[in-house]
């Protein structure tokens, strides 16, 4: 809604028309009437001079300047003919523009406006989730209730009073123009403003789900041709677009140039003289964008070393860093927003340049730049990292995808030592990182931690040369700047979610446990290596133990992957996942409950099986690994689940293991994880030919009830081959009992020696047992039987007589032995039934 000008601005007010003041009389006398539209009528406060800018951070600006990317200003409808046109813009809900409390996350969706000669009319405004096709998310985004119903009013940019609602077919109908859609011309409510020199806002927050993407649409149209006075230009009255852009087009009976949507005044003056700025802008932040004509750049220092950073495109900031640390002048700046400042940074003598933090971590790379760029849509702070040649403490900007790694003096990357990585989780933010390595010796790190790994051993660090003037280290992580207080993150906030790591040299001499006695020297199968996390009582200062160690320094093994070394000495890297707080971190090896397991289900360790029998191998690996959305590891992965047997090679999970081959064989699968860790388990196995084992029962043809009765039982091997695992069993007939069971195996190997054969008796017993009617006798290996070894096993087995009979009319009596074995059955002769007849 159009303001009154005071008395003191008359000059300005006779730049206004007629009809304007005419409409700002009626608004007045309409508003009191109506009380449906209880909104007060625009007024200017005391004019600046100057035109403020729009709120920050705009998605869309019609005037093109301030939103980011920058887009060329879009054309007035019409040339300010009430003519409406629609506009859209996309954004992503991210954690930069909501508020999510207890899982619930909003945005506020906010429309600013400014027109100076005229209104601007708006109406039909929605935001629908284009993720996952939602309806219209604003309420009365078309005004149908006559007023703000849903809406929220602000006025902190620069003007006071406030617009109104307009409703189609009442009093300001003619400034809510119907909207043509589908052809047809459907009339709308519209909310009217017309915010002199700066802006005023209606907003509303909506629900929004992190990730998704939305799309704002709203209709805006403009009236400032409309409202132009008699003969303007000399044009007809009201002729469409004739109160714009007069002073860039004055020739008489021209119509003017095309009118553009700007933050400034319509001619580019920004004194407000002989034109005025038309403009909307659209936000979705965490609330109601505030006013801001100019943000502040900070500059800070890390590390320990030294430098300036200037800015070398206006030069408001020349920043003395000292140490790590930023002068208290120089260093802070303020400039008009959407300002694009470039920074350079520059090491002084004895310290190298360790990239940028905050706003400048974009400039990173690889390689990490010397200058960068910000653009001041916001207040910035950007950190400058400076590391000291030599020092014991280096710092890095790390971001996520790109390894940082931070060497020391007689460090890795010169082939002598050790150095620090740090490689951030996809979707975290950039940080500061800043590890100090604390050189320890060995025995003294190892009493720490094995306060809680037992058996642990630090590494001892060495270099290419195989000296070791390093002994063991330990490594202080801290993130200075960071929003937890120089700490990276907390167990409530982790914002730090990274693989952590170390490259290293070490040797047998100074790690005995960790090689083979052999010559070139191997690492061990399993070495146990350990990337153990620990923080004391200062989170800035982790390494330092509590009083006695107690509690325990050292509280997870965080360990992922340890690359093998192909000889001794040689370079090696471990890495781990870390999250949140300042942390110390010690390498390890022969650490307790990470060792990997196997378990062979199949072949079963001493079984026979049938040559050319299809059984499939089962074996299974397991690695210790607590899940990717555990805080504490250890988080290894399998590298190899594999089997192989002696006599067939390399067998699958699921595939045939070796049966075709006859004779023994030894089966072994083993499990290698991503720290080198090799474990096995073997067992053994048997294929045996198939061979015709022959078995014959008999027994007295007739008894009588009440006595003993015998069955004699033979079972010979017919051959070709050894018949293994065999088994007699044999089941008493009804009308008898056990009573005994006894077994030979016999032999009668032959020999002959000058013509002369010799034969000898052998014999051993079988432990023969019954199970109610069942009698089982396990004989074992019988060989084939020939010539020259006649042989096999003899079975007797006594019953009690049970059952009636008479010569009249007999009971008779069916007893089965049966035999098997490991090996297939070449004749099916097996089983043997002896019959008897009580009477």
């Amino acid at each position: 809604m159009k303001r009154v000008l005071m008395p003191t601005a008359a000059l300005t007010t006779l730049k206004t028309t007629l009809k304007k003041v005419a409409f700002t009389v009626l608004c007045c006398v309409v508003l009191m009437v109506f009380t449906a539209s209880a909104q007060t009528i625009q007024s200017i406060k005391a004019d600046p001079g100057t035109n403020n800018g729009p709120p920050a951070g705009p998605i869309l600006d019609l005037g093109g300047t301030y939103a980011t990317p920058s887009t060329p200003a879009r054309p007035i409808p019409g040339n300010g003919n009430e003519t409406y046109q629609q506009y859209m813009v996309s954004f992503t809900a991210t954690a930069a523009n909501t508020t999510c409390t207890g899982g619930i996350c909003t945005t506020v969706i906010t429309f600013a406006f400014r027109d100076d000669p005229a209104q601007v009319s708006f109406t039909n405004a929605s935001v629908t989730d284009q993720t996952i096709l939602s309806g219209n998310l604003l309420t009365n985004g078309n005004f149908a209730t006559g007023d703000l119903t849903g809406w929220t009013y602000t006025d902190n940019y620069g003007v006071s009073g406030a617009g109104f609602v307009a409703i189609s077919g009442g009093p300001y109908a003619f400034y809510c123009p119907n909207i043509s859609i589908n052809g047809a011309s459907v009339p709308f409510n519209c909310w009217i403003d017309g915010a002199v020199q700066a802006y005023d806002a209606i907003s509303q927050t909506i629900a929004v789900n992190l990730g998704d993407t939305y799309q704002i649409s709203f209709y805006v149209a403009e009236d400032s041709g409309i409202v132009a006075p008699p003969n303007a230009g000399n044009l007809p009255s009201g002729y469409p677009g004739s109160a714009c852009y007069f002073a860039l087009n004055p020739v008489a009976g021209v119509p003017p140039s095309t009118c553009y949507f700007s933050d400034l005044s319509t001619n580019s003056d920004e004194s407000d003289a002989g034109g005025n700025g038309i403009n909307v802008a659209v936000y979705a932040q965490t609330g109601v964008p505030v006013p801001s004509q100019e943000e502040t750049l900070t500059v800070t220092g890390a590390g320990v070393g030294s430098g300036t950073v200037v800015d070398t495109s206006y030069s408001e900031i020349d920043c003395t860093i000292a140490a790590g640390t930023a002068a208290q002048t120089g260093c802070s700046a303020s400039y008009p927003i959407n300002t694009v400042v470039m920074l350079t940074a520059t090491a002084a003598e004895g310290s190298t340049f360790g990239g940028w933090g905050g706003a400048c971590a974009n400039a990173n790379g690889p390689p990490i730049s010397a200058t960068c760029t910000v653009t001041m849509s916001s207040p910035q702070s950007v950190t400058a990292i400076f590391n000291q040649t030599g020092s014991p403490i280096q710092a890095g900007a790390a971001s996520p995808g790109t390894t940082l790694d931070l060497n020391y003096d007689g460090g890795f990357t010169s082939g002598t030592g050790y150095d620090a990585n740090v490689l951030l989780a996809a979707g975290s933010p950039p940080q500061t990182v800043q590890v100090k390595a604390i050189p320890q010796e060995q025995p003294s790190c190892t009493q720490l931690v094995q306060a809680s790994f037992p058996g642990a051993q630090c590494f001892a660090y060495n270099n290419s040369t195989g000296t070791n003037p390093y002994g063991a280290v330990m490594f202080e992580y801290t993130c200075p700047g960071s929003a937890t207080g120089g700490t990276c993150g907390s167990a409530t906030n982790i914002d730090f979610v990274a693989t952590l790591g170390t490259d290293l040299y070490f040797d047998q001499a100074d790690n005995p446990a960790l090689f083979s006695n052999s010559v070139p020297y191997t690492v061990v199968p399993l070495p146990l290596v350990g990337w153990l996390k620990g923080v004391g009582p200062n989170p800035l200062e982790p390494c330092t133990p509590w009083p006695d160690n107690i509690p325990a320094l050292f509280q997870s093994n965080q360990i992922s992957s340890f690359t093998d070394p192909a000889q001794s000495p040689t370079s090696g890297n471990a890495k781990g996942k870390s999250g949140g707080t300042g942390s110390c971190w010690a390498l390890t090896y022969l650490t307790p409950f990470e060792a990997p397991t196997v378990n062979i289900a199949q072949p079963v360790n001493g079984s026979n099986y049938q040559q050319n029998q299809v059984t499939a191998a089962a074996y299974t690996c397991s690695t210790v690994n607590a899940g990717a959305a555990a805080a504490t590891g250890p988080y290894l992965t399998q590298t190899s689940c594999t089997a192989t047997d002696s006599v067939g090679g390399g067998v699958g999970e699921g595939a045939q293991f070796d049966t075709s081959t006859l004779g023994p064989h030894t089966f072994t699968a083993t499990v290698v994880d991503s720290a080198l860790n090799t474990v096995s388990q073997t067992v053994n196995y048997n294929v045996v030919a198939a061979t015709n084992v022959a078995i014959a029962n008999s027994a007295p043809s007739q008894t009588t009830p009440g006595s003993k009765l015998t069955y004699t039982i033979g079972v010979g091997d017919l051959g070709p081959a050894n018949a293994v695992n065999v088994v007699v069993t044999d089941t008493l007939a009804p009308g008898t009992t056990f009573s005994s069971a006894s077994g030979t195996n016999i032999g009668f190997p032959c020999t002959t020696v000058g013509g002369k054969t010799t034969c000898k008796v052998t014999a051993s017993p079988i432990a023969c047992s019954a199970s109610g009617n069942i009698v089982t006798c396990p004989v074992g290996t019988i060989n084939p039987v020939s010539l020259f070894d006649l042989n096999g096993a003899v079975i007797q087995i006594t019953v009690n007589v049970t059952a009636k009979g008479t010569k009249q009319n007999p009971t008779t009596l069916s007893n089965t032995a049966t035999v098997t074995q490991s090996n297939a059955e070449t004749k099916q002769d097996y089983t043997s039934t002896a019959k008897t007849t009580v009477n």
